[in-house]
């Protein structure tokens, strides 16, 4: 099974998603660094504020990590 780049973009946007919306536990740093990672790849696919949104998840994950 062969996936395509707008099927790749779905399963990022998906894991973004599972990533940023975990209610028990706090992020892994993995995690943190994936979305962060990931953001660009996805970013013509999202609205500006969901973009923003996810930005802003990184960065207050971030600075809880230090």
């Amino acid at each position: 099974m062969e996936i395509t780049e707008a099927g790749s973009r779905e399963i990022i946007i998906n894991l973004l998603f599972s990533y940023s919306t975990k209610e028990k536990d706090s992020p892994s740093a993995f995690e943190i660094m994936a979305v962060e990672q990931a953001l660009p790849f996805i970013k013509a696919e999202l609205e500006a504020s969901t973009y923003n949104s996810y930005m802003e998840w990184i960065q207050r994950h971030k600075e809880m990590m230090l």
